[in-house]
């Protein structure tokens, strides 16, 4: 069983043999009680099996997006366990360029003058694993977005290690949604006025506002611990605000909304 859609078969199969024989009254437990127990134990032996095998370096591969003339872009990462790292450098011709550990599957489509592109990790990898008999070190994606043009940047992260440096790059709007990993964050720069959305769980997040640029910052969050730069940004009631914030030319809103981890903003 080498091949990840025969691992799969079986385990499904196996599953479903257990259920027509619960149905029939043929086990000697009640399966209805114990079906969420034995399936967490299938996958933990699935994990098991797969790194007594021995880690192994995932093929990387290089991929180029050329820009067709859209004026602007609009991206959708969605992202699951290993290591991000997104930077400036592309070519005036291209929308990215970048290097992907583990592959990239990707579509994009031109409507009007934006160009949207969605980007995932290839639909046999879960979380950095593609099967137990392929046990690998996780996915490591480093991209390289065009500097000249508007875009719209949405990231969705599992438990990754996440390295966003916008600072030379024209991001208007840019979301982030991660769950238990580690994320830090320069913004951009000179991009005028730039919207942030931060959602996360039991992650680490740090925001690096580049020195010129303005800040208004509203931060929620449950058992988090939330620390924001007030020499920089005062607090004023239930937010943080640059005094200049209004006039300024580059400036960011920032909100987020955090659960038990901890936020950071300077």
């Amino acid at each position: 069983m080498r091949h990840p859609s025969t691992f799969w078969a079986a385990f499904l199969i196996l599953i479903g043999a257990l259920l027509l024989l619960n149905n029939f009254g043929l086990l000697p437990f009640d399966l209805g009680a114990a079906f969420w127990p034995l399936l967490l134990v299938l996958a933990g032996l699935w994990i098991l099996v797969g790194s007594l095998g021995g880690r192994r370096e995932m093929p990387a591969e290089a991929v180029v997006v050329p820009l067709e003339g859209a004026e602007q872009a609009e991206l959708r990462l969605r992202f699951g366990g290993g290591q991000l790292k997104v930077s400036g450098g592309a070519s005036p011709e291209q929308l990215f360029k970048g290097e992907f550990t583990g592959g990239l599957d990707h579509r994009s489509r031109r409507k009007d003058d934006r160009l949207e592109v969605e980007m995932r990790i290839p639909p046999n990898g879960w979380m950095g694993i593609v099967s137990p008999w392929s046990w690998s070190r996780g996915f490591a994606w480093r991209v390289a977005l065009n500097e000249r043009i508007p875009i719209v940047l949405d990231v969705e992260s599992g438990a990754s290690d996440v390295q966003l440096d916008l600072g030379p790059l024209q991001v208007k709007r840019f979301r982030l949604k991660t769950g238990a990993s580690s994320s830090v964050i320069t913004l951009p720069s000179r991009a005028g006025h730039v919207q942030v959305s931060v959602e996360s769980g039991a992650a680490s997040v740090t925001m690096h506002v580049p020195a010129g640029v303005a800040g208004r910052i509203r931060a929620r969050g449950g058992l988090a611990d939330i620390k924001v730069d007030t020499t920089r940004f005062p607090r004023d009631g239930d937010r943080y605000e640059s005094a200049d914030f209004e006039g300024a030319a580059n400036r960011v809103e920032i909100d987020v909304q955090t659960g038990v981890g901890s936020v950071k903003i300077d």
